[in-house]
């Protein structure tokens, strides 16, 4: 069972070896900021993965909980490409909606801090 998870683990840095991660501080009008005291979050970019065109947007509260995942088109200024799932600061998921170019398209799900569904 080690070995497995060695194994895995291993695999798993060798995919990510290479790619570039950059750090935006960002504020709630999508604005960048100067400094990590006048953002409202913070924005984590990475590079492409081979044979992809799409970078992986992570952004994180300030607190360090998670508040979007989803892949874009441009690293800066984004332009979301399939599902993007948002949370609320608790960690709870806000929010599962689908892009194509940047635009909305398809259901998009919201739910109460209580896991919900409140509209589709």
């Amino acid at each position: 069972m080690r070995l497995l998870f060695a194994t895995a683990a291993i695999l798993f840095s060798a995919c990510c070896f290479g790619q570039q991660q950059t750090y935006y501080f960002v504020r709630n009008n999508g604005a960048l900021a100067l400094t990590k005291d006048s953002a409202d979050y913070i924005r984590v970019v990475t590079d492409p993965e081979k044979g992809s065109d799409l970078f992986t947007i992570a952004e994180f509260y300030i607190s360090g909980s998670k508040k979007s995942l989803f892949k874009s088109l441009k690293a800066y200024p984004v332009l979301i490409e399939g599902t993007r799932v948002s949370y609320f600061p608790n960690g709870r998921r806000k929010a599962t909606e689908n892009y194509k170019d940047g635009i909305l398209v398809g259901n998009a799900y919201e739910f109460y801090p209580k896991r919900k569904v409140i509209h589709s």
